[in-house]
């Protein structure tokens, strides 16, 4: 067998039979989650002393209070409480003849150590029990690693809505154009765990599950160098823990709106999107079944009319209007499309205002339950996320303003997980977790829905109104033609924008966990699993008229479908684990089979404690099987042109990869108020699945036709490597500052990227572009964090991070237009479009206390945020207009590059500096065990037209097309002077022509957002 490799990717493949060995000795420890952040618990640990003598007290009993959690100290004093549920404690010190001492507000971190001593005054000398309040710590001196921790009480504060929003905010993370990044690792290589499952989806990389943020009881970011006992993240790792069940009952009622104004009319400069967000939680013991079992539940509902929250220019250009050099605008359609001649747009106008007229809202439902019980040794957890999504697409595409008639789009998206911790000892336990997965994405057109038969028939839909609706005949059964308006295209009313389809991805995952504290080494070590079912499904498209054309062909394949299956299979569109009529199958080829990769991990761990000094160094098995197919010769890959298919027999099932991760971290203290950590580490991980999965029909016409695709198929996906260098130091400074610095590098390998094969002279394939591991970066950088404890009413924090992010590659198809054109594979480091070199932000808030302030303004706050970052690189360029549409002018555009040049080196510019400035301000009042909180608060309050993204031809938000006879001379004399005026509007005030083009998602940051609501709480 012949097999093409551009690099060694056969690297960390063991032998078939040691394979199935480790993955089935790895399968034996995961029972029933997930290469996970399982962890939801921490540890408590420290030395219970006398007072007075400073003497260590053996046997003083240490208790958790409201919980069967506790430990003894040993002959030194010392106590250790394994397995701490994340959240905030009361503990509590007992020893005979002694005064009982009890620290409240103790917070337990995920995955980390909270250090408490306890100092006790014998009962002669202390009659009364002590109570202390322990401030929130400002470093953490138990993690070897760069970890930021966030809870519900600080999101609370901020000018800003969601969890997601809050982590954005931490060093290290760069969010731009909806895409997260961290530390110079592409936006597929961060995963987000909640109650220890993954929600990362496996095709795409994106996170499909989130925690209301009154649910949230802890948000952890670790921007890499975990431990051994986290995998499936290159770059980091978003961990989140959902509140349990209080012991009393507790509830909450939270709202919040922009609507005070009419839609479309400004208010204060800005304008309502007509958006609302109402969520509710409910907390406490389950009625009936005692102080075991606890429930905690929460639900949000978020509605936005218009969800593309962006500057907008507003116009109105009417049929007959004046023009600048006196000539008369017309809006009737001029026949270049096909349309009716001398027809005038509804209403002989088009217009736009300062929000989306028509059809761009969202109506978004989200819950988060747990379920807890305990039975002292032996602990359940059950924990559920979810939500549901609905909204019309393409919403800001002025084209389809008249149209009326937007696909639907609906998705939902499910994690459940089941976890029992069996405590044999006060230093043993494991956990067994179970993890079931359920995501489903829909698409229809809402007047005909699922019967998708009748959607190109113009019976059926002049039936429902769209009398102009074309017939089904030719390719325009898409629907009726365009007004064509000086090259500028417009929908006519009832033009169908919407096949018919849906994707369904779920898993089922596994894990145990073993812990055994042993001395000072805690030992654990555990394995799981990730089993993946896969599908896809689009309708015929308009092939369905072939069979309309022919109703005997119809009958025929109705009674011998196997012969209508391999018909339908030649038709275009990407479908698996379904047959073309949508029925689900599990007996199709291997390419149109339900894709089912299969990931398992095992790790050992030992994280050895001595005092302050922490010591983890840890192992990693990872196997990978992604359910792949490649060709035996590349050079001459196995087609049958007769039949239009793949010839079985010239291909193989992909091995699968195997990987060694070893770890190690230091973290220790140099003196009382500065810890050092330290940490190395191997990771590896299987980036986004896009190009991986694709059918037959798909795969023959890429390796048949001889057409340029810029998104070409992967037949072998390998894991993608990292090797991680972190260095850093916390430092306090006094009791109520602190500061830390953490500097790293990271060596990335094996990222994906496109390339070209040539195929031998006898080869029936064309040559063709395949997605194949290549791409390789190096980023360095520096995170500063300084924080400031509530002092004097002022809180705050001040955000840095440095960043050199430079690689062959930004994305995986940007060398394919390089390559269409016979340009060598792009082999240099240059730097990554994401990057930003300075990016930053600090915080301060201004509140008063109960009882502080007068009447006035007692529990009366102000947070200000200031944002910074400066910009990300870009290539100046320049180019021909090529095959751009008159409306398009001479965008030189991202997805098809092959008529872009550079001016100067990749990525050598960068776009302008960013600036925001947020705010929020709001009052607490008291009613017995109610609080209800009111506030307001504004998102780019001063209104900054932030440029974040620029045209590669001009380096600047303006296009500089109608200002270059050269570009634009020509088809201004053909169009007239209305071309321009359509221009000015449509594409340099309102970007229709970048949203089509571009990977931005826009040239400018986000307009001034108000928002004011209340909150309630019952405690």
């Amino acid at each position: 067998m012949m097999m093409l490799r551009f690099d060694n990717i056969m690297e960390g493949n063991m032998h078939r039979k040691g394979v199935i060995l480790v993955a089935l000795a790895a399968l034996l420890l995961a029972f029933v989650t997930i290469p996970s952040f399982s962890q939801t618990s921490g540890r408590i640990a420290g030395v219970v002393t006398d007072k007075e003598t400073g003497e260590p007290l053996a046997g003083a009993n240490v208790l958790i209070v409201g919980t069967s959690y506790g430990a003894a100290t040993d002959m030194n004093g010392e106590f250790l409480i394994l397995n701490v549920s994340v959240g905030t404690y009361s503990i509590k010190a007992t020893y005979m003849g002694y005064a009982d001492v009890t620290q409240e507000n103790v917070i337990v971190n995920i995955g980390l150590t909270t250090r408490l001593n306890f100092e006790m005054s014998s009962k002669a000398i202390q009659a009364e029990a002590v109570t202390i309040v322990a401030p929130k710590p400002l470093i953490q001196p138990t993690s070897t690693n760069a970890s930021r921790i966030i809870d519900a009480s600080e999101i609370a504060n901020l000018p800003v809505r969601g969890v997601d929003a809050a982590a954005n905010l931490q060093p290290g993370i760069i969010a731009q154009d909806g895409e997260i990044y961290i530390r110079g690792g592409r936006s597929d290589e961060v995963t987000t765990y909640v109650d220890g499952a993954s929600v990362r989806d496996l095709m795409t990389g994106d996170t499909r599950g989130t925690v209301i943020p009154e649910a949230l009881e802890e948000l952890q970011i670790q921007a890499g160098g975990y431990e051994a006992q986290y995998g499936g993240a290159n770059s980091g790792i978003i961990a989140m823990a959902i509140r349990a069940g209080a012991p009393s009952y507790q509830f909450s009622v939270r709202g919040e709106t922009d609507n005070f104004a009419e839609y479309g009319e400004k208010f204060l400069d800005t304008y309502s999107r007509h958006y609302s967000d109402y969520s509710v939680t409910a907390s406490g013991p389950i009625p009936g079944l005692g102080d075991h079992f606890r429930f905690f539940v929460a639900g949000e509902n978020q509605f936005i009319r218009d969800r593309d929250i962006m500057f907008w220019e507003p116009f109105t250009l009417k049929d007959g209007q004046i023009l600048e050099d006196g000539s008369a605008l017309s809006l009737a359609d001029n026949g270049s499309s096909g349309g009716l001649v001398g027809e005038v747009v509804p209403n002989g106008e088009i217009t736009w205002g300062g929000v989306h007229p028509q059809f761009n809202w969202n109506n978004t439902f989200t819950y988060n339950a747990v379920i807890t019980a305990d039975f002292k040794n032996l602990k359940f957890r059950f924990s559920g996320i979810g939500s549901y999504e609905k909204e019309p697409s393409d919403g800001f595409d002025l084209h389809e303003q008249f149209s009326g008639r937007y696909e639907m789009q609906q998705s939902s998206f499910q994690t459940y997980t089941l976890k029992m911790t069996h405590i044999l000892s006060p230093k043993t336990y494991y956990e067994i977790s179970g993890i079931y997965h359920d995501g489903r994405v829909k698409w229809w057109d809402p007047d005909f829905k699922e019967n998708y038969w009748v959607y190109r028939d113009s019976l059926a839909n002049a039936e429902i109104g769209y009398d102009n609706f074309s017939s089904y005949y030719g390719y325009s059964g898409v629907g009726p033609n365009y007004y064509n308006l000086y090259g500028f295209t417009f929908e006519r009313p009832g033009t169908r924008n919407s096949d018919y389809g849906f994707t369904h991805r779920s898993y089922i995952g596994g894990k145990l966990d073993f812990t055994h504290q042993y001395k000072r080494h805690q030992v654990q070590f555990g394995g799981d699993f990730q089993l993946w079912d896969m599908r896809r499904y689009v309708d015929l498209y308009f092939d369905i008229q072939a069979l309309r054309d022919d109703p005997d062909k119809l009958n025929n394949y109705a009674n011998d479908p196997e012969t209508f299956e391999k018909w339908a299979r030649n038709i275009r569109d990407n479908v698996y684990g379904y047959d073309r009529l949508g029925n689900r199958r599990d007996d199709l080829s291997p390419w149109d089979q339900a894709r089912k990769p299969l990931i398992i991990s095992a790790y050992l761990q030992d994280r050895y404690e001595y005092k302050d000094l922490i010591i983890n160094a840890g192992l990693r098995f990872d196997y990978h099987n992604m359910d792949q197919y490649e060709p035996d010769d590349y050079l001459n890959p196995a087609v049958d042109a007769t039949n239009n298919s793949l010839d079985p027999d010239g291909w193989s099932k992909v091995d699968p990869f195997t990987s060694i991760s070893p770890r190690l971290g230091f973290g220790f203290p140099v003196t009382d108020n500065t810890v050092f950590h330290m940490q190395w580490g191997k990771f590896v991980q299987m980036p986004q699945m896009t190009q991986g999965y694709r059918s037959q029909s798909m795969i023959y016409k890429q390796l048949y036709g001889g057409y340029f695709y810029s998104d070409p198929v992967a037949f072998v996906t390998e894991p993608e490597k990292t090797t991680q260098y972190e260095i850093g130091f916390s430092q306090m400074l006094g009791t109520n500052a602190s500061f830390d610095a953490t500097l790293f590098y990271k060596d990335i390998k094996n990222q994906l990227q496109t390339r070209r094969v040539f195929t031998s002279s006898d080869a029936v394939a064309t040559s063709y572009d395949m997605t194949q591991n290549g791409d390789f970066a190096t980023t360095k950088g520096m995170e500063f964090r300084f924080t400031l404890r509530r002092t004097s009413r002022i809180q705050g924090w001040v955000n840095y991070t440095y960043s050199d992010a430079r690689g062959t590659g930004s994305y995986v198809t940007q060398s394919s237009a390089s390559l269409d054109q016979g340009t060598s594979q792009v082999a240099i480091i240059t730097p990554l479009y994401f990057n930003q070199t300075h990016k930053g932000n600090f915080s301060v808030d201004y509140r008063f206390d109960k009882g502080d302030g007068g009447p006035v303004l007692e529990q009366i706050g102000l947070n200000l945020m200031f944002n910074f970052s400066s910009g990300h690189p870009y290539t100046l360029s320049t180019g021909e207009i090529g095959q751009n549409a008159a409306s398009e002018g001479g965008v030189l555009e991202d997805y098809d590059a092959r008529a872009r040049r550079p001016l100067e080196p990749v990525g050598a510019s960068t776009t302008p500096w960013q600036f925001t400035l947020d705010a929020r301000l709001d009052k607490t009042l008291n009613f017995g065990r109610f609080d209800i909180t009111v506030f307001a608060y504004a998102q780019n309050l001063l209104n900054t037209k932030n440029v974040i993204n620029v045209y590669p031809r001009t380096g600047s938000d303006t296009d500089g097309f109608l200002n270059d006879p050269n570009l634009s001379g020509t088809i201004i004399a053909a169009q007239g002077q209305g071309y321009a005026e359509l221009y000015r509007k449509m594409n340099n005030g309102n970007r229709q022509h970048y949203f089509t083009n571009f990977r931005g998602e826009d040239l400018w940051s986000r307009p001034r957002q108000i928002r004011a609501g209340v909150m309630i709480n019952f405690q």
